[in-house]
């Protein structure tokens, strides 16, 4: 998802009006940084928290608060994903959904969350242990 957001950036306007919204695109198109920044930020977001995941297969260093960073991580992505629920019934009853949402979005966040919630769950007794050792 980092790099999905960076490539946004680079292909700058036509991924912003395809991606996000008309405002968004033409701040961008008359200049401003700020779109650009918003995206890298969000970027950035993503990139921390494939940072945590991959620390918690131990590919790379520790990062503070592991443990409990996973665990947030999880939850955000899955509660996010859980709008996936309301959206479906909606689209189902033909009515329309009361969660402003987006179901392929909330099919990807609940996607993503699956990987780190395994993981975490798999990886459990070794974070507990390394919590205890540094405390």
């Amino acid at each position: 998802m980092a790099l999905f957001h960076l490539g946004i950036v680079l292909v700058g306007v036509p991924a912003y009006r395809h991606f996000g919204d008309a405002d968004f695109a033409e701040r961008a198109a008359a200049g401003s940084l700020v779109p650009a920044a918003m995206i890298l930020g969000i970027a950035l977001v993503f990139a921390l928290f494939a940072f945590y995941a991959f620390a918690g297969a131990r590919v790379v260093p520790r990062p503070p608060f592991l443990r409990t960073g996973l665990v947030l991580i999880s939850s955000a992505y899955g509660l996010h994903g859980l709008f996936l629920a309301p959206e479906l019934v909606a689209h189902w009853s033909h009515q329309p959904s009361s969660v402003p949402s987006n179901m392929l979005i909330d099919a990807i966040f609940l996607g993503m969350s699956l990987p780190y919630v395994i993981g975490t769950a798999r990886a459990w007794p070794e974070l507990t242990q390394r919590s205890r050792r540094v405390a």
